[in-house]
């Protein structure tokens, strides 16, 4: 199942991703928002049912294909936003870039942890994190 989660979410990217032209107006700041609290809360069911296992059958996936569309259109409508403003568009789509990047940054090395936790979790041995967090494997 994890390979076609993963299949599912780049699929729910690429439609999301695709979206950009379809969309005249590039949507409010306050739904981008919302699209991205909406991933986070999505991010922390997964992380919840990975640990406890409450819904694992296959109807967990459609839940991937919606995170792929919310990450993909935050992605493309926020670059879209950039772009539209009249005020510097110039500054506003590198600083936008170096955003992106920094939270891929950031999500990676959050993810390393959050692996370690969901190890220890089920059981499973191979990662450790170098900090004593509650619930997480230390590499002593």
């Amino acid at each position: 199942r994890s390979t076609a989660g993963n299949w599912l979410y780049q699929c729910g990217v690429l439609v999301s991703r695709s979206s950009g032209f379809l969309i005249i107006k590039p949507p409010r700041l306050g739904t981008l928002w919302a699209m991205s609290v909406s991933q986070a809360a999505l991010l922390t069911f997964f992380a919840a049912d990975a640990a406890r296992h409450f819904w694992y059958d296959a109807s967990v996936l459609s839940a991937c294909f919606v995170v792929g569309l919310l990450g993909g259109g935050v992605y493309v409508h926020g670059f879209r936003r950039l772009a539209a403003r009249d005020d510097e568009p110039e500054l506003a789509m590198p600083i936008g870039a170096l955003a992106s990047d920094a939270g891929t940054l950031a999500s990676n090395v959050a993810g390393l942890f959050l692996q370690a936790c969901l190890y220890e979790a089920n059981g499973i041995d191979g990662a450790t994190v170098p900090w004593n967090l509650p619930g997480c494997r230390s590499a002593s």
